[in-house]
């Protein structure tokens, strides 16, 4: 039986060197399904085609540059750069990579770092179960949502979360100390709960208006996070921030 192709997604602002991983990706047997000069373009395409992994050229043309949208994916991804400096490493580290791969590098190294990065997720990936279907058994009168993760059962207040991210059939819960998965939609969460506090910023985010800092005409500024903020929703986040008022 054949297997599906893995989906690649590329981020990387020089020509040649976007074309020559393209290559050496098909040479494989991968499949690219997209790719971007810049952080913020790229950003938005990815959440359209939700590739398997991603491979994010640290130095970006624009404002924002490639650790910026590691920090923002919960896709597998690697990192490109052809600085090896520790400055440089360092920063990209905190945003969990699934490799690194110094510029130039051999195809093999490619084949490598793609079959590292796949199993890697394959093995952190959210496993579907009981608690987390079942979106009753998670909330309480209290205003708690109740998560469990591993064999833990932990006790949440709606005020501590910052954002919701949704990928695929999962919503990913960020706190400032910890991120928690449900398996559900974004659309069906709020819904179910009528989160006054949240606001819909994009159709894969909703963030909570107290933790809102600041924002632009296309992003939200959180403490530690930057949100891109869709045209779609952009009029009932005004006026749910009571602009003008």
């Amino acid at each position: 039986m054949a297997t599906k192709a893995i989906r690649i997604y590329l981020v990387e602002d020089e020509i040649i060197a976007r074309e020559a991983l393209k290559e050496c990706l098909l040479s494989f047997g991968y499949e690219v399904c997209g790719a971007q000069s810049t952080a913020v373009k790229a950003f938005d395409e990815i959440q359209q085609l939700q590739p398997d992994l991603i491979f994010l050229d640290i130095h970006l043309k624009g404002e924002q540059n490639g650790i910026w949208l590691g920090a923002q994916l919960h896709i597998p991804f690697i990192y490109l750069t052809a600085f090896n400096d520790a400055k440089t490493i360092e920063e990209a580290a905190h945003t969990k990579p699934a490799a690194y791969l110094i510029k130039p590098f051999q195809h093999q190294q490619v084949f490598a770092a793609v079959s590292v990065a796949m199993s890697l997720f394959e093995k952190s990936e959210p496993q579907a179960s009981e608690e987390v279907n079942d979106l009753n058994n998670h909330y309480n009168l209290h205003g708690e949502l109740v998560i469990k993760d591993g064999y833990t059962h932990y006790k949440i207040q709606w005020q501590s979360i910052l954002y919701i991210k949704t990928i695929d059939k999962y919503i990913y819960v960020h706190t400032a100390e910890k991120r928690y998965v449900l398996r559900t939609s974004l659309t069906q969460f709020l819904e179910e709960y009528q989160l006054r506090q949240f606001i819909r910023i994009h159709k894969s985010y909703a963030v909570n208006k107290q933790h809102v800092l600041s924002f632009t005409a296309d992003h939200v500024k959180l403490a530690q996070e930057e949100l891109p903020l869709s045209r779609a929703y952009k009029k009932d986040f005004l006026v749910q921030m009571q602009v003008g008022k």
